[in-house]
């Protein structure tokens, strides 16, 4: 921290605090340096970036890392790609933004326009109990196919479509 003092600019030797206090098992710390070094613009490269949206995902802090990285793709710092958007869409869910999420994930799904990115929002989709969309999206992800789990897509367009009957009754 004597390096930091007198040189604050310097990304290496808050780099090297922050590795000091991982290999003491003080993540905490360490977090709260790459935190640091992010509002001073220390971190530079799209992979420090991500690694401390990872960090704070992992600390149980995913709004925070859905803010920083919403920012970083709005801005350009990080490449708007599906895999990035779909990581915003999980941070946005896991800190219950389900609205969010869905913004997210429709422009993950945009971009990639298969049936794994579709099901993802297909199931956001029915987290939000908008069931009209749930079920054009999760139609569209069936058709597409190359899903990790149809079944979990079919189970979710029943419920949909149960849910669109029992309203029209």
């Amino acid at each position: 921290s004597a390096l930091i003092a007198r040189a604050p600019d310097q990304p290496r030797y808050w780099q090297q605090l922050s590795g000091l206090y991982v290999e003491t098992k003080q993540e905490r710390k360490a977090l709260a340096v790459q935190q640091l070094m992010y509002a001073r613009g220390l971190l530079r490269s799209p992979e420090e970036k991500l690694q401390l949206v990872q960090a704070l995902r992992y600390q149980a802090l995913p709004a925070r890392a859905a803010e920083i990285l919403q920012r970083e793709l709005g801005k350009g710092g990080i490449e708007k790609n599906p895999s990035n958007l779909t990581l915003l869409a999980d941070a946005w869910t896991e800190a219950r933004e389900l609205g969010k999420a869905a913004l997210a994930m429709e422009q993950a799904a945009a971009l990639a326009n298969t049936g794994e990115t579709r099901h993802r929002l297909g199931q956001i989709y029915s987290e939000l109990h908008d069931w009209p969309r749930a079920r054009q999206t999760l139609t569209l992800a069936l058709k597409r196919g190359g899903l990790n789990n149809p079944g979990g897509a079919y189970l979710l367009l029943g419920m949909a479509n149960y849910r669109l009957n029992a309203k029209a009754e």
